[in-house]
């Protein structure tokens, strides 16, 4: 009874692991790259900012954290929208925003946003100095993302 059920364990861990290899395998397969990407020509933001102390990163984090959600909820031509912090440097950290278009998607829609306004005043009020610099980008199709 015992190699059984250890052969029934057996079994369904490769069944499992099976099913794991073709549904990765499908999932690669979906990509859609350079011409037959579903947002053709998106608008990029990207912000790159340094902050003086792990403590003002941590309050700007805390302050974009709603002004994120609100992106995922309420604008769906949004197509990513993340923060993340350098790996070699915990004061660095970029923004990565991704749009189908510059018009509406990123301006008006996001810019004129009232949660935009709001993170924008908070971050200004809030005395915490960072070194900020952004560029905007045009994708040209080649790749997938």
């Amino acid at each position: 009874m015992v190699q059984q059920d250890r052969l029934v364990q057996v079994l369904t861990i490769a069944g499992a692991a099976v099913l794991g290899a073709l549904i990765g395998s499908s999932w690669t397969a979906k990509r859609r790259y350079g011409a037959d990407k579903t947002a053709k020509q998106a608008f990029l933001l990207v912000i790159n900012a340094t902050f003086e102390s792990v403590a003002d990163r941590d309050k700007f984090i805390t302050l974009f954290k709603p002004l994120a959600k609100h992106v995922a909820e309420h604008e769906p031509d949004t197509l990513a929208y993340e923060l993340a912090i350098a790996d070699n440097n915990p004061l660095k950290i970029q923004i990565f925003e991704r749009y189908k278009s510059r018009s509406p998607a990123y301006d008006p829609i996001h810019r004129s946003s009232e949660p935009f306004k709001r993170f924008q005043d908070a971050v200004k009020e809030s005395g915490m100095v960072l070194d900020k610099a952004g560029q905007s980008f045009i994708e040209a199709d080649i790749g997938h993302m």
